[in-house]
């Protein structure tokens, strides 16, 4: 069953990748950023029958974000968690952000689907919203609140899904 999801991350992951690619026209520039951040936040879920409440442990995110000088307002992000509290575990968390145009202060929303795989394994959706504000050229600061779903996993109490709302906070870096 983990396999079936496995593959359905691998194959969400590779069009992904080609939909940047095929994206990107001769006349078009491709402009690449970075952003590293933490957050926490609250995570929601059942427990012994009960409804839990419990802090989000603390993660890190490390994300590449891809975008093209013709179609700015769309970001295609390649994002790395690691949570950092209790058991240490690692992931990916592809997605795809909507933003207005880069000024100095820039929204977003954005959509993504988080695969959490060691040691523990849960696949789920992402939505979210944030902020970028550029502090010089090549630098800025976000802050970004996202509600992850997790559906599928072996750390899920049986028939449940696990619910975190989370704030992140980082710098961002524009590599052009």
């Amino acid at each position: 069953m983990m396999y079936k999801k496995f593959n359905l991350t691998v194959l969400f992951s590779i069009a992904f990748a080609l939909a940047i690619y095929s994206s990107n026209a001769t006349a078009q520039t491709l402009v690449l950023d970075g952003t590293g951040g933490a957050g926490t936040g609250a995570t929601f879920g059942q427990g012994d029958g009960k409804s839990v409440v419990l802090m989000s442990p603390v993660f890190v995110d490390v994300n590449i974000i891809i975008s093209n000088t013709e179609r700015r307002f769309m970001e295609y992000v390649i994002g790395f968690r690691a949570e950092l509290q209790k058991r240490v575990t690692t992931g990916i968390v592809p997605a795809v952000r909507f933003t207005s145009a880069p000024k100095k202060v820039a929204v977003y929303g954005l959509v993504g689907l988080p695969f959490i795989f060691a040691p523990k394994r849960l696949l789920g959706v992402q939505v979210g919203a944030g902020m970028t504000l550029k502090l010089m050229d090549k630098f800025g600061i976000f802050f970004e609140g996202v509600m992850d779903m997790y559906f599928f996993g072996n750390d899920l109490p049986k028939d449940s899904t696990v619910v975190q709302l989370n704030g992140i906070m980082g710098i961002r870096v524009i590599f052009k």
